[in-house]
């Protein structure tokens, strides 16, 4: 493969995912779910971190609400500025509103929330691969993010947006497992 530069392969990807189908979103995102919850690291997790869904990412919101069943805490990204966000800690009852980039955040948080003891962060991508090499919005919250908690790093994408390989930078932050409709790879 020629090599791209992130920018090159983030728009190559999107118009990817815009290709995609309701029906396919739908389906896979169920299938991913599960892939999820059948996982031995959600299973163990008492603590579980995960980005909130919007409509050309996998659907995280069957993940968050049985997480919330099953008693596990449950932390949401908050964003306070560019490039920094917090975990928030979420209950069945927590009201959202539209946040950074219209992302969904909880509306009451607090700011003292420790990212200590977080036992599993579920992670958005545009692309990834099975080597666990993650391709982000570009911004860098995640990664910024998960270079200050040690936790086990889940990555769920799509299938069809897999990629051979991504472009990786010194401060990009590799997955320990990518989940998609077709399974999980622990890397």
């Amino acid at each position: 493969m020629i090599s791209v530069t992130k920018k090159e392969l983030r728009t190559e990807i999107k118009n990817r995912i815009n290709g995609l189908s309701e029906e396919y979103k739908k389906k896979s995102s169920t299938a991913i779910a599960e892939n999820v919850l059948s996982s031995p690291v959600f299973i163990n997790a008492k603590s579980v971190f995960i980005y909130v869904s919007t409509e050309n990412e996998p659907d995280t919101s069957a993940v968050i609400r049985e997480a919330l069943k099953k008693g596990k805490r449950v932390f949401v990204p908050k964003c306070l500025q560019k490039g920094i966000m917090i975990p928030a800690e979420i209950f069945p009852d927590t009201v959202f509103t539209s946040g950074y980039m219209g992302i969904p955040e909880p509306k009451e948080y607090d700011i003292n929330t420790s990212i200590a003891g977080i036992d599993l962060s579920v992670i958005p991508c545009l692309s990834a691969n099975k080597k666990g090499d993650r391709l982000g919005h570009g911004a860098g919250f995640y990664d910024r993010f998960l270079a200050a908690v040690k936790t086990k790093k889940m990555c769920l994408c799509f299938g069809k947006i897999l990629s051979d390989d991504i472009p990786t930078d010194s401060h990009d932050v590799k997955m320990d497992y990518i989940v998609t409709e077709n399974g999980s790879v622990k890397i």
